[in-house]
């Protein structure tokens, strides 16, 4: 079996022949105050199974889910909800590259999707950064009812070291995820 696999950020299916959902679920990471934990974010099964385990909270290392807080334009209406994902793997191509601040890919390249640039914001702690699809989903969570979450913002380019023009302070980053 070759291919490659990804995570679609925002979206619960597959979009593309050759491509086959693997499974979907919800994001998850660790809450955005917090030091101890991961900084990746992971795209959580909806049917858990579990080995041997201790019940209750054992105070190590916490799964929150992860929350849409763009704010506003662009994905204004998925604010405060939580975002779904699904886990592709791309049968018939081996190569795969999300592209930062690019909505097509290079030619011979396959688009897989296109989105926006999010991670946790500037004043909270560090995650990793993941293109979300630009027609988002969402799946039932606390939206908004309690900040005790992983978090994603848009991500906007400072000119300090990124030239504008070409970048543009204030615009949105997007991306673009690509097969090969």
């Amino acid at each position: 079996m070759g291919g490659a696999v990804y995570v679609r950020w925002g979206g619960l299916f597959v979009q593309w022949p050759g491509t086959e959902l693997v499974y979907s679920g919800r994001a998850g990471g660790s809450r955005y105050n917090h030091r101890g934990g991961g900084a990746n974010h992971l795209c959580m099964p909806d049917d858990p199974e579990h080995l041997q385990y201790t019940s209750g909270v054992q105070g190590n290392s916490y799964m929150y889910g992860v929350e849409y807080r763009p704010h506003s334009q662009p994905l204004q209406t998925v604010n405060y909800h939580n975002v779904p994902c699904a886990v592709c793997h791309v049968t018939t191509r081996a190569t795969l590259l999300m592209i930062p601040a690019k909505v097509n890919c290079p030619t011979n390249w396959t688009t897989e999707y296109t989105g926006y640039l999010m991670t946790e914001r500037y004043g909270h702690h560090r995650s990793t950064y993941e293109c979300v699809d630009k027609d988002p989903e969402s799946v039932a969570g606390l939206n908004g009812s309690n900040d005790y979450q992983a978090l994603l913002y848009h991500v906007e380019p400072i000119c300090t070291g990124l030239s504008c023009p070409p970048y543009d302070s204030e615009k949105e980053l997007t991306c673009v995820v690509c097969s090969h």
